[in-house]
């Protein structure tokens, strides 16, 4: 994967009133960005030669190629970050049917997750300061230089190698994995919300 790694120095504006196609209450036109973000092909299949070059296992697809899945774990991260997005605005979103006890442990979840993510790595940039006229106190200024991936870069070469949509759908008829115990996987045990008990087994 290290071909999907291209990194610039950007500048990037973490003003509290910074303007970007993400921020503010949700609204059509934001909801379409996040939707292009989180709806991409982003599983991909992955040869064995270079599961073992990563020193990293998971499950095979069913097809006898020798394939493993895996999603690059920025793209876990971001799933934190929209359901973050969708609690806080239930308004738009409606009230998830999971239930508040879901809620509550998903969040807790995806905030530590975001905490150690960020925490390994560690932003290049300062938050420095300078005087207001209208104020006494020093004033923070949190827009700068950042050693970034190239995001598009990435997130194109992702989409290119990802299992498409169509070949995940094949989650329907459970031809794409299946559990050793339990057999194939089917859509709606995706969508299977129970954590898994200290055995690892549902």
């Amino acid at each position: 994967m290290h071909d999907a790694y291209r990194y610039e120095v950007r500048e990037v504006d973490y003003d509290f009133k910074s303007v970007n196609p993400f921020k503010g209450a949700p609204i059509e036109d934001i909801e379409k960005e996040w939707t292009y973000l989180m709806n991409g092909a982003h599983t991909l299949r992955v040869p064995e030669a270079e599961m073992k070059k990563a020193n990293i296992s998971s499950i095979q697809v069913n097809d006898g190629s020798g394939d493993y899945i895996a999603v690059p774990i920025s793209y876990h991260m971001l799933h934190c970050l929209y359901n973050i997005y969708r609690y806080a605005h239930p308004d738009f979103y409606g009230e998830d049917p999971s239930g508040p006890e879901w809620i509550k442990n998903h969040t807790d979840h995806c905030v530590d997750n975001l905490r150690q993510f960020v925490q390994c790595h560690v932003g290049t940039g300062f938050e420095t300061y300078k005087w207001l006229d209208t104020r006494k106190a020093p004033w923070p200024v949190i827009s700068t230089d950042e050693v970034c991936v190239d995001w598009t870069h990435f997130d194109s070469w992702v989409r290119e190698r990802g299992i498409p949509a169509k070949d995940m759908g094949t989650f329907k008829n459970g031809n794409l994995v299946s559990h050793p115990l339990y057999g194939p996987v089917y859509e709606e045990d995706l969508h299977n919300k129970t954590l898994p008990s200290e055995h690892g087994h549902h």
